[in-house]
């Protein structure tokens, strides 16, 4: 039931964070520790926090261009045998067995591609050529808040789902009164 109140109360309670502005950050992915971007305060959402360099993620990023030129190759040449199929120069089996690799060629870049897209990586700046340097993994802060736990340092190792960052949004709390 609703009752006015005076304008001012005194009570016994408590101040707690309201748990949806609290994120922990861990790693997708194993590596090392390269570079730390923040300290305390992140101002905005998509704040880079740390990169990390990994031996596994170049790896995926290999993965990924060789099954992206595997399947423009195998497309390409189901193309020329469609047409040429329809031309009547090249078996039906030809046509079969062009479609059904590039179906599987790409079945397989699709699941590499949405490998490195779940771990938060655009895969519309890999251009294809050689790769020399090794690629950073850099986790980003879901939130805006203070740095309340850091579990990093340069050079660290991690595995994934190890816990690296606690931030805290304290712009909203609640407060529990004992009325």
């Amino acid at each position: 039931a609703l009752h006015a109140v005076p304008e001012l109360i005194t009570a016994p309670g408590e101040v707690a964070l309201d748990l949806k502005q609290v994120a922990k950050i861990t790693s997708r992915i194993g590596g090392q520790v390269e570079r730390i971007h923040v300290q305390l305060e992140i101002e905005q959402e998509g704040q880079a926090l740390l990169a990390i360099g990994s031996l596994q993620l170049d790896q995926l990023i290999e993965e990924y261009l060789v099954g992206k030129a595997q399947a423009d190759v195998a497309e390409n040449s189901f193309r020329r045998t469609e047409k040429l199929r329809a031309d009547d120069i090249v078996t039906e089996r030809k046509l079969i067995e062009d479609k059904g690799l590039y179906l599987e060629t790409q079945a397989r870049y699709q699941h590499i591609r949405e490998r490195l897209s779940n771990m938060g990586i655009s895969t519309d700046d890999l251009k294809q050529g050689p790769h020399e340097k090794s690629h950073l993994y850099t986790l980003t802060a879901p939130i805006a808040g203070t740095v309340v736990i850091q579990n990093a340092v340069r050079g660290q190792g991690v595995g994934p789902g190890d816990e690296l960052f606690e931030i805290v949004d304290t712009s909203r709390v609640w407060v529990f009164a004992n009325l």
